[in-house]
C-alpha cells in the first residue's frame, strides 16, 4: 500500500560534490585543516554556497526574528501549502514561521491572507531568506528529510503535516474500506496513477 499526506535552499548531492572539489582544489586537499576564513568568503560570496562541512555550523532558527505590530498586505504573502512552499514575504522572500502566535508552516496562502486581514498590525516570526540555513522554502523537500524526535525541526514537521491534513484528502492505492468514500475520506487512485503523480511532483511526500 503507498500513501502520501496530499497533493500538491539547500544544494543538492551533486553541487554539494562539486562545491567540495573546488573547495579541496583552492589552497591544498585537506580542507579540515584549512583556517583561513577570509579564503572562505572570498570563494563564496553567498553563504547558501559554502560547502556542506561549513553550512553544518549554522541553523535556520539562529536567523529567527521577531517583529512586532508590523504591518502587513495579503498583496505580499506568497507560498502556501496550495503552492507546495511554506508562505513567505514576496519582497525579501523571508519565510513566515508563525503570524500572532499562530504557526503557519502548511496553511495554505488563503489561510495565511486570512490572518493577516483579521487586524491592522501583527507580531512575526520569519528566518531571513540569505540565512535559511537547512529550511527549504518547497514542501516536498522539507517533509522527506528525517529529523531525531524533539528537534525543532521534527516539530515544525509535524506543524506542516497537522495543517496541511485540515485542508487536503490524502491518497492512497489501497481499497476502500467499509463506510470510506471516496473524494472524503482518501482519494483512491491505482499504483499507475500514484506512482506518475509521485513522478510529476504532485505529492508532498509518499510511504508504503
Amino acid at each position: 500500500m503507498q500513501e502520501t499526506l496530499s497533493p500538491q535552499h539547500q544544494l543538492n548531492d551533486s553541487q554539494k560534490q562539486h562545491i567540495q572539489q573546488q573547495f579541496n582544489n583552492v589552497g591544498g586537499n585537506d580542507v579540515n585543516h584549512q583556517n583561513n576564513d577570509t579564503n572562505h568568503h572570498e570563494m563564496y560570496d553567498n553563504d547558501n554556497e559554502m560547502p556542506p562541512h561549513y553550512q553544518q555550523t549554522h541553523h535556520w532558527s539562529q536567523s529567527l526574528f521577531h517583529y512586532d505590530n508590523i504591518v502587513i498586505g495579503d498583496w505580499s504573502i506568497g507560498g502556501g501549502s496550495d503552492y507546495g512552499q511554506l508562505p513567505y514575504f514576496i519582497d525579501s522572500g523571508d519565510i513566515i514561521i508563525e503570524v500572532d502566535g499562530q504557526r503557519v508552516a502548511g496553511l495554505t496562502r488563503a489561510d495565511v491572507c486570512e490572518i493577516v486581514n483579521s487586524k491592522d498590525t501583527h507580531a512575526i516570526k520569519s528566518v531571513q531568506a540569505a540565512n535559511a540555513y537547512g529550511l527549504p522554502i518547497e514542501l516536498r523537500e522539507y517533509l522527506a528529510r528525517r529529523f531525531a524526535r524533539g528537534s525543532i525541526d521534527h516539530d515544525l514537521q509535524a506543524t506542516i503535516r497537522d495543517n496541511v491534513y485540515m485542508r487536503t484528502i490524502p491518497c492512497t492505492t489501497r481499497p476502500p474500506r467499509p463506510n470510506e468514500t471516496d473524494g472524503v475520506d482518501y482519494k483512491f487512485v491505482t499504483k499507475e496513477q500514484f506512482i506518475e503523480m509521485d513522478r510529476s511532483g504532485l505529492l508532498l511526500e509518499s510511504g508504503v
